[in-house]
């Protein structure tokens, strides 16, 4: 087994130009997933409507994930068509891989962690590739073999960065109180913030093991 963690810092800064070169884009997605975010949290006042508006966020989630992993994939050289959305094949990806990581948790920390680094490539890999959710999993398997710890390391810190402002606005907002809406806004600017770079690096790390890969094939082929 791997535990190579060289690439979290040349994929942290790769991810930062792939952003800087796309700003505007990023921009609008940050905005967007932020007020998303911040209807999210005052959504219980809807009350029977408040489930419309979960599905209505999921799917435009979905679709802003999307928008981050083609302009990064593009910015980078890969080529994909703006077309391609594959909304339902990266709901399947999300839900196949996120139920694997919970029950790897569950059952014992370490298994969870080491799923997180062998799948953090599948999104990126269903659209690169243009490949079914099974391949993409299994795609995103194979090139990690030997990167998985720097992948598990980006997950795990994203991870904290997107959750600890939700956590903490659930602490300083009761449920559904528009009058705060000043720190819903700051939380929810902080953790989509970390989510935004997350989904970012997750294409970058796909690129980077890519072009790795290419240059030890030329190399030793």
């Amino acid at each position: 087994m791997q535990f190579d963690a060289s690439l979290v810092a040349p994929v942290a800064r790769d991810t930062y130009v792939h952003i800087k070169a796309n700003w505007r884009t990023f921009a609008l997605i940050f905005l967007a997933s932020t007020a998303a975010g911040v209807g999210m949290d005052l959504s219980p006042a809807l009350g029977e409507a408040a489930l419309l508006y979960v599905f209505a966020f999921t799917f435009f989630n979905l679709f802003l994930q999307a928008c981050i992993i083609i302009a990064v994939l593009n910015s980078g050289g890969h080529a994909v068509s703006s077309r391609k959305w594959r909304i339902a094949s990266l709901f399947g990806v999300g839900l196949v891989t996120g139920l694997g990581i919970v029950f790897g948790l569950l059952v014992l920390v370490l298994p969870g962690l080491f799923l997180v680094g062998r799948w953090f490539l599948a999104a990126p890999a269903l659209f690169a590739e243009d490949i079914s959710v099974s391949e993409a999993i299994h795609a995103s398997w194979d090139a990690t073999e030997q990167h998985w710890l720097a992948c598990s390391i980006i997950g795990v810190v994203i991870f904290l960065c997107q959750g600890v402002p939700l956590v903490t606005s659930l602490y300083l907002v009761p449920e559904g109180d528009i009058t705060r809406i000043g720190t819903l806004l700051v939380t929810n600017a902080l953790s989509q913030g970390a989510w935004v770079f997350g989904i970012a690096a997750a294409a970058t790390m796909y690129l980077t093991i890519g072009r790795r890969a290419t240059r030890s094939a030329e190399i030793f082929g």
